[in-house]
């Protein structure tokens, strides 16, 4: 494993720094009120395509989950009760 020197992240750390803070600089000052279409008409919530895409991505997991703990919690109620430490 090649390690970096620790220079070399805080180098590009304060380069983060500084972009973030020109491009504060630059939307909040420089372009105080101009406001372009597409920034208006840019909502903040969550479209459905969204929560459909994360369902498609999630559900395989969390239905194969449900049937492991289907799997584990059926049967004798003794046998399942039984926990290995």
């Amino acid at each position: 494993m090649i390690l970096l020197p620790i220079w070399f992240i805080s180098v590009v750390a304060y380069m983060g720094l500084i972009y973030l803070g020109l491009m504060f600089v630059f939307k909040a000052v420089i372009r105080r009120g101009v406001v372009e279409e597409e920034e208006m008409h840019k909502g903040a919530g969550v479209r459905e395509e969204d929560v459909k895409r994360m369902f498609r991505v999630i559900m395989p997991y969390l239905n194969e989950s449900l049937l492991q703990f289907r799997a584990l919690f059926s049967g004798d109620l003794s046998t399942t009760l039984k926990v290995k430490i």
